[in-house]
């Protein structure tokens, strides 16, 4: 499947969590270790809502289009993306599943979720 170059126009990172290392009072943290920094197609897939916190969030689903490199084979459901808005804010979307690979190691598909949390509505 030929990945025309025009369609990637976004910039996103992916993510995984790192080393742990403790905090002033012993608690464990973990480590946000970037992986790869690679261009993408971003389309939304539409949302829902979920219970967090006892209270209901919008969920959004997007799927990433990217093109397959060696800084990308480890790529798991573990992992996130990072995109920048064009606020300046960091979007996190969660690796759901990877939906596609196809057999030459050309192109792979991420269907993501990102919770908008209430802080982000009311900032907009």
């Amino acid at each position: 499947m030929a990945l025309r170059a025009g369609k990637l126009d976004h910039r996103v990172t992916l993510v995984r969590d790192g080393a742990v290392s403790y905090g002033s009072r012993g608690e464990p943290e973990s480590i946000r270790e970037e992986i790869a920094t690679v261009w993408a197609q971003v389309e939304p897939l539409g949302g829902t809502e979920a219970e967090l916190a006892q209270q209901l969030s919008p969920v959004g689903r997007v799927r990433l289009t990217l093109r397959y490199s060696t800084d990308v084979e480890e790529i798991s459901p573990s992992h996130w993306f990072e995109l920048p808005d064009r606020l300046g804010n960091t979007r996190k979307l969660q690796i759901e599943q990877i939906v596609e690979r196809d057999e030459r190691s050309e192109v792979l598909r991420c269907v993501c979720s990102e919770t908008i949390l209430e802080e982000a509505l009311a900032s907009s």
